[in-house]
């Protein structure tokens, strides 16, 4: 939900005329906001939390970073998006380095590529991550197959698509549900969920390129009684009856195969052929003006997969992101805590 500035619709209670700025929360001006939002896009709302209560508990006695060697150790708590990992994290892990190893049967008998060891990693702790118990032994010809499989099929694309002769076969679609809290701190209101589809070309005539993704929202944001303008994609106006089509902070829709790559919003191998989606949102309030303030939020999505060849939409998820309190205030020398 990309940035805009407040104009006033509907005034129950007026008590300032500064205006105010909602936006995508990965918008936030401040270094001190993009410190704790790029936390949020990557592990979440309760690591976010406790973040900013060890760094209240522990100022000037920040513990380092511990480095990380197992594939496994990218599964704990707080999690990170595979595909969000960098690749320079991947590489140092002791599965990369067996699957790139001269002497091990992956390179003298596999000829294993580095773009198939990167993906068949992040396939690996993605599996973990959702619970799936992975041995080497036992799991990683599997994986590399997978990713070998995944980037063969990016290499042959099927030059007439999309065509009403192909259709999107879905594998798996991970699509929130329900209802959570915007997270509240000193200055900003931010809300994190994590968009995730697979398809397949296991069946005849089942084209990954088919695939894609929608997300629509409604909903209200109001700050101190005043009800906020919200400008979506295409310009559209944030609703509170209506589904409007969702955007980041760039205008940008997700899920749509033709448009550019985001981090946010990603097609993998490729974003023309790729079997794999995956996304992320982080909408809020990001402006230090809003500290103190009283905001009432109720933004409802709707995330469903869509077939561009069929022209036809799958079943539909719905979720709730909440808030109706006090945004905190800023700490007394004026700024953001963290």
């Amino acid at each position: 939900m990309r940035a805009f500035a407040q104009t006033l619709e509907a005034t129950r209670e007026r008590t300032s005329a500064k205006s105010v700025m909602l936006r995508r929360a990965g918008t936030a001006p401040s270094h001190a906001m993009h410190s704790v939002l790029r936390l949020q896009r990557t592990v979440g709302n309760r690591a976010v939390q406790r973040h900013l209560q060890v760094q209240s508990a522990n100022a000037g006695r920040l513990r380092p970073d511990i480095q990380l060697s197992s594939l496994k150790d990218f599964t704990g708590k707080p999690q990170r998006q595979a595909f969000l990992i960098d690749d320079a994290e991947i590489e140092a892990t002791d599965e990369f380095k067996k699957y790139m190893n001269s002497g091990l049967v992956w390179q003298t008998k596999d000829k294993m590529t580095r773009q198939e060891a990167f993906l068949a990693c992040r396939l690996i702790i993605e599996a973990m991550q959702r619970g799936q118990t992975v041995t080497w032994e036992r799991d990683a010809r599997g994986f590399m197959t997978t990713a070998r499989k995944l980037i063969a099929i990016t290499k042959s694309p099927k030059a007439d698509c999309p065509n009403s002769k192909y259709k999107a076969c879905v594998k798996r679609a991970d699509i929130p549900g329900g209802m959570t809290n915007l997270t509240a701190t000193p200055g900003m209101l931010a809300g994190f969920f994590t968009m995730e589809i697979d398809w397949h070309e296991d069946d005849p005539g089942c084209a990954c390129c088919c695939g894609e993704y929608r997300q629509l929202v409604r909903g209200f944001v109001k700050i101190n009684g005043v009800k906020q303008t919200k400008k979506l994609f295409n310009g559209k106006a944030l609703s509170e009856t209506d589904w409007i089509e969702d955007s980041d902070a760039k205008n940008h829709p997700y899920g749509h195969r033709d448009l550019s790559e985001e981090v946010n919003d990603k097609f993998i191998p490729d974003r023309k052929n790729g079997c794999l989606y995956r996304g992320f949102d982080t909408p809020g309030i990001a402006d230090p003006s809003v500290a103190g303030k009283r905001v009432e939020a109720v933004l409802e999505f709707k995330g469903q997969t869509f077939d561009r060849c069929q022209k036809t939409a799958g079943s539909e998820r719905t979720w709730k992101l909440n808030f109706n309190d006090d945004v905190p205030a800023l700490d007394k020398g004026g700024g953001v805590v963290g």
